[in-house]
């Protein structure tokens, strides 16, 4: 019995979804937060879809950017979380990334980088190789990036950890 009531679907299924493959979080000019994620477009041909919004808060700028996508947002896929390199500089990491971690969906294991500009433009130029969809591209750059000792092995969960040790 509990296995036919436990193996339904959930009230928002997969089609009914946005799943970002990357997130973007940037201190604008004129101080607000600007959050973007970029999305696999349902069109083959134009490959992957940016949304930015901005808001006085990460909470702000998550609510009206979900109020202007057609599908709730669900960051299971999440690969990479990219922060710009001045508000990763002006500010400490634990309060800016507490609200990211604390997303119900998130991926615990999403990479968290800093881009040396802007991250959204940095997000925007990012393409997969030929015939590689985008978050197989990055699980793959990231693993190499690793191994060659160029990027750490810490994912979000642990920089959360790290940043609550001191560390």
């Amino acid at each position: 019995l509990m296995c036919l009531l436990l193996c339904s679907c959930s009230a928002s299924s997969g089609e009914k979804q946005i799943f970002p493959i990357c997130m973007s979080l940037d201190r604008l000019a004129d101080g607000r937060l600007q959050l973007g994620v970029q999305v696999s477009s349902m069109d083959q041909a134009q490959g992957y879809a940016l949304f930015s919004a901005a808001g006085d808060s990460f909470d702000q700028a998550l609510e009206i950017l979900g109020a202007s996508m057609p599908y709730p947002l669900h960051f299971g896929q999440l690969r990479l979380c990219m922060l710009g390199y001045t508000l990763a500089t002006e500010q400490p990491l634990r309060p800016l990334l507490s609200p990211v971690a604390g997303l119900h969906t998130i991926r615990p294991d999403a990479a968290v980088t800093v881009a040396m500009g802007s991250a959204l433009e940095t997000m925007t130029a990012q393409q997969p190789d030929l015939g590689v969809r985008l978050s197989t591209y990055l699980d793959q750059l990231l693993a190499r990036l690793r191994q060659e000792r160029l990027a750490p092995q810490e994912t979000l969960t642990d920089v959360m950890t790290l940043l609550d040790s001191g560390w």
